[in-house]
């Protein structure tokens, strides 16, 4: 048999020779390591804050002045406005008195002999549509008080399965139907205010018709007198104020009746200025009276303060300050003043806003 004989040299095998890839900057990586790095800073700064803080749920509670009329007034101009500061004597406001509860006086007045008064027609005319405009909006009073009440029956229900899961807290429930009892009480209110409007509606429509058909045939002279503005004005008062303090709400309007124990506006006063914090019962022995501590406000600004009194007696936080779903727990009460009175600038913006005030537990 024939013999064949093959290469014996080594074969060769070409290629392409490839270039070592550069790895790019990861930045994947970079962005978990960061995203870590945050969540434990937070954890532990959330963590050491716990355990050499005491922190408690307060509000900032100051007293009110109201500003209210044993007789109706009308208020011909204000002086001040929300937000003002005002000390004791400073002019608030001016009015008239409003003569309703003394028409026979009122018609005596700026009479000439026939018995006929431009001035009182006037007033009439303006009490006319005064009145006509409480009535509406006494009655859109109502309906939106209607539909709120309704919303809270069917908040209610809802709130009612949540805390048979024990989602909510059973105070929720009690809170809803005080809005409700609220409401109700403000309805009433306003029903018996349209009564009393219709009622004088019905008197000055009256006392306006009898006026007009008492008309006199005025001569030029007379004529001239009424176009010229010669006539008797009501004597118009003006409101002192009785205290030191900043205006917090203004309820009335140039112009505009207002029945007597009806607030016109109210004054949020200086003096009595505190902050009510509840701190957690184990908390007591890290809290006397004469610490000083520090509060922090919703918008991030810090305060300083000085704990004054302490309640031993433990007490449940009003609703508003619970987180939702927390349970209800008693707690200590403390009474937190000013530190001085740059510090007592700081809280006038935040009445009945929940606080943090916060204290050190070692120094």
């Amino acid at each position: 048999m024939k013999k064949f004989h093959f290469k014996t040299q080594e074969s060769i095998i070409k290629g392409i020779e490839e270039k070592p890839v550069k790895k790019g900057f990861n930045w994947d990586r970079v962005i978990y390591l960061v995203t870590l790095l945050i969540i434990v800073v937070s954890f532990g700064s959330y963590f050491i804050s716990k355990s050499i803080k005491v922190t408690a749920e307060s509000e900032v509670i100051m007293d009110k002045f109201n500003v209210t009329f044993t007789n109706d007034v009308i208020v011909t101009e204000f002086y001040v406005e929300e937000g003002d500061s005002v000390r004791k004597g400073d002019s608030l406001f001016n009015y008239i008195l409003s003569r309703e509860a003394d028409d026979d006086n009122m018609f005596m007045s700026n009479k000439n002999d026939r018995g006929y008064s431009k001035e009182t027609e006037n007033y009439l005319v303006r009490e006319k549509l005064q009145t006509e405009r409480d009535l509406q909006k006494a009655r859109m009073e109502i309906k939106s008080l209607e539909r709120e009440v309704e919303a809270l029956k069917k908040e209610i229900d809802r709130t009612e399965k949540k805390v048979f899961l024990d989602v909510e807290p059973p105070s929720a429930i009690t809170s809803l139907k005080k809005d409700i009892s609220d409401a109700e009480m403000e309805m009433s209110q306003q029903e018996d205010e349209i009564d009393y409007l219709k009622n004088y509606l019905a008197i000055t429509n009256k006392k306006l018709e009898n006026l007009r058909s008492q008309i006199p045939q005025v001569n030029i002279g007379e004529l001239q007198g009424i176009l010229s503005g010669e006539v008797n004005r009501p004597e118009e008062y003006t409101y002192i104020s009785p205290k030191s303090g900043m205006i917090s709400q203004v309820y009335a309007r140039s112009d505009e009746v207002r029945y007597k124990s009806t607030l016109v506006l109210d004054i949020i006063e200086y003096q009595g200025l505190h902050i009510l914090a509840y701190f957690r019962q184990e908390d007591l022995k890290y809290i006397d009276a004469g610490d000083k501590v520090e509060v922090t406000f919703p918008d991030g600004t810090k305060s300083a303060g000085i704990i004054d009194k302490l309640y031993p007696k433990t007490a449940t936080m009003p609703d508003r300050l619970y987180d939702s779903g927390s349970k209800v727990e008693r707690r200590i009460r403390a009474v937190v003043v000013p530190l001085n009175v740059e510090e007592a600038s700081k809280w006038y913006g935040f009445y009945k806003i929940n606080v943090i005030v916060s204290k050190s537990k070692y120094f």
